[in-house]
């Protein structure tokens, strides 16, 4: 699709969600800069009537500073007012906590709370806090007891698709196999885990005995568009659940360089088991495609659950 071209009309009667992450705003001109290109094309792609809400995935600011908060909070009422005015969801990332509680940076943040919910036409969005246990000179993304709880509950009061929203991705998803040019769910500091001593199984059993919990988005990476397993499936034994990952706004790979594309997805709900995604090049204002060998050259990859 070039920049003038409409997704295709069938799209009207999905849920449509951009999908963006690692925002990391703060005072730094150059990143300021490039988070800014942003707000102008995600205008012209609402006004073309292909957006429900913004998913922003987490590392809202860089240090969960007071002046980036306000950064942020200017940025997401940018992105929420152009156009036709789409709503901004975002969760917590591993940034914004900086010595702060989840509630406490929900609230520095403008996030209704640190796990919530909310509704985008029949999909229901599951958004999760985070805490951050350091592990000598790293540390872990931890899904806390209390939003375990909260996802437990929130999947059984409902019959509604949800889509979990948590900042790191679930492992052996995003990444493997890429260590050398991409941060991956194979490293310990960067997959999600449910239990502080390690390991996601707490997690993967409430999803599995969830059958409506039909999609985990994610952020944290960094990756690149052709990451390999960037938008992918999990089988949790009792169904498929689609894996999908928003690349990166700050940067891209694993260093940060001027020249980094800058790109988000739109994720398109068609029904409870059927998603496509689109890539979009924020930058240059076009849909693009990976390059990589995973979904080379496709610009819509469809997930089956």
């Amino acid at each position: 699709m070039s920049r003038l071209q409409p997704v295709p009309a069938y799209l009207a009667s999905a849920v449509n969600l951009h999908l963006v992450s690692d925002v990391h705003c703060q005072e730094d001109s150059w990143a300021r800069a490039r988070i800014g290109k942003v707000l102008d094309d995600a205008d012209r792609m609402v006004g073309r009537h292909t957006i429900d809400a913004h998913l922003v995935m987490g590392d809202l600011t860089n240090t969960a500073l007071p002046a980036e908060a306000s950064l942020w909070a200017a940025w997401r009422d940018g992105l929420a007012s152009g156009g036709a005015q789409r709503p901004v969801h975002a969760v917590l990332g591993n940034h914004d906590l900086n010595q702060l509680t989840p509630d406490q940076a929900a609230a520095l943040l403008g996030l209704p709370a640190a796990n919530y919910i909310q509704d985008v036409g029949d999909v229901r969005l599951i958004a999760l806090a985070l805490t951050v246990l350091p592990i000598g000179n790293s540390a872990r993304m931890v899904v806390p007891p209390e939003a375990l709880a909260f996802l437990d509950a929130q999947l059984g009061a409902t019959t509604r698709p949800c889509l979990v929203l948590f900042h790191a991705p679930l492992a052996e998803t995003v990444g493997v196999g890429d260590l050398a040019t991409s941060f991956t769910s194979e490293e310990d500091w960067v997959k999600a885990h449910s239990d502080p001593a390690g390991g996601d199984g707490v997690l993967r059993q409430i999803l599995a005995a969830h059958p409506n919990a039909v999609a985990w988005i994610s952020g944290h990476t960094h990756s690149p568009i052709s990451t390999p397993g960037l938008v992918t499936t999990v089988d949790l034994g009792s169904h498929l659940i689609a894996a999908v990952n928003a690349s990166g706004l700050w940067y891209t790979g694993r260093s940060i360089e001027a020249h980094d594309p800058l790109c988000g997805l739109l994720l398109s709900v068609l029904d409870e088991h059927t998603f496509e995604v689109r890539f979009r090049d924020h930058g240059a204002g076009v849909w693009t495609a990976p390059t990589g060998a995973e979904n080379a050259g496709r610009k819509v990859v469809t997930l089956t659950v």
